[in-house]
């Protein structure tokens, strides 16, 4: 079973506000603790042709693990993000992205 989640608490967010021009997307919650959504990365984002700008991708990656915490707790800041880019996600095709809490203690949450 799975829920829409609303996600754009903040309007003027980039990354999850609505209207905002940023990344724009609705998540789902599935079994209960597992955040997904479904995103086409326009062309407009690109680095090298054809492929996602990594900045864009890792811009991806900090809403999703964000979104994730905001079930642990709110309000809430990325402290450190670490990507390691296994391959080149392209432009304008559909992306699949998902975030799940992996501990937390205090006000530390971990994605």
């Amino acid at each position: 079973m799975s829920e829409e989640l609303r996600t754009d608490h903040y309007p003027f967010c980039w990354g999850c506000g609505v209207g905002s021009g940023g990344l724009e997307f609705m998540w789902r919650l599935e079994a209960g603790d597992v955040l997904q959504a479904e995103h086409t990365v326009p062309e407009r984002y690109q680095g090298a042709p054809g492929m996602v700008h990594g900045g864009i991708v890792a811009a991806l990656l900090d809403e999703a693990c964000g979104q994730v915490a905001r079930l642990v707790v709110t309000p809430g800041v990325t402290s450190r993000l670490e990507v390691r880019y296994l391959a080149p996600v392209p432009v304008e095709e559909p992306l699949r992205i998902s975030a799940q809490v992996v501990g937390s203690a205090d006000r530390r949450v971990e994605a």
